[in-house]
C-alpha cells in the first residue's frame, strides 16, 4: 500500500468514481478539512450520497490498559513455574534435526537426510520398539508421521508438543504475574 497524502488520495479517490456522477456537487475542501481535524482518530470513512453531500464515520482508539508487570513479578513466576519450562526446553532440543550422517546413520531412498535425538535414542537403545502392524494406531501413525517406530513418533512430534508446553508456559506465567500483582 503506497504511502500519500491526505489531499492527493482524497482527490484520487474523487477521479476514481467521478464516472457515477457522485461526486458533481462534492465540495472536497470540506471534506479534507472535515477529515483532518480528526486528530486523536484512528480512521475515518466518508460515505457519499447522490446530492454531493457527505457524512463522516470517525473510529477512535480503544482504551486498553497495560498491566503494570515488573521483571521481579516475572522471574518470581518463572521460578515458580521452572518444572515446566525445562520439560519445554527437553522437548525442543530432543526434536531439533540433525543430520544422520553424522549420527552414524544411512540415508535409504525415499527417506529424509535428518533425525533428532529423541529418535537417535530409540535406534540406539530400543530398536525394535513399534507398532504391532494392522493396527489403527500403526495406520494412523504412518499415515501423520510416516513411521511405526514409537521413538520415531515422539522425535516427530515433540516439536509441536513443545510448541504447545511453550505457549501453555507463557500463558501460565503471565497469568501468575497478574495475580502476584494484583495480590490475589
Amino acid at each position: 500500500m503506497k504511502e500519500t497524502s491526505l489531499y492527493s488520495a482524497l482527490h484520487e479517490s474523487i477521479f476514481k468514481i467521478s464516472d457515477r456522477n457522485l461526486t458533481r456537487n462534492l465540495d472536497s475542501f470540506s471534506l479534507k478539512r472535515d477529515l483532518s481535524l480528526s486528530s486523536g482518530q484512528v480512521g475515518a470513512i466518508a460515505l457519499l450520497r447522490e446530492n454531493g453531500q457527505y457524512e463522516l464515520t470517525k473510529y477512535a482508539r480503544p482504551e486498553i490498559q497495560v498491566p503494570d508487570i515488573t521483571f521481579d513479578d516475572l522471574w518470581t513466576c518463572t521460578q515458580e513455574h521452572f518444572g515446566l519450562t525445562a520439560a519445554t526446553a527437553g522437548l525442543a532440543y530432543g526434536g531439533m534435526p540433525v543430520r544422520k550422517i553424522k549420527k552414524g546413520h544411512g540415508t535409504w531412498l525415499g527417506s529424509g537426510k535428518y533425525t533428532n535425538e529423541i529418535s537417535d535414542f530409540g535406534h540406539k537403545y530400543f530398536p525394535k520398539a513399534k507398532l504391532k502392524n494392522g493396527t489403527p494406531a500403526a495406520g494412523i501413525s504412518k499415515a501423520v508421521f510416516g513411521t511405526t517406530r514409537v521413538f520415531g513418533i515422539i522425535g516427530r512430534a515433540s516439536p509441536f508438543a513443545a510448541i504447545g508446553f511453550a505457549v501453555f508456559d507463557i500463558v501460565s506465567i503471565g497469568m501468575c504475574a497478574l495475580e502476584e500483582r494484583n495480590g490475589s
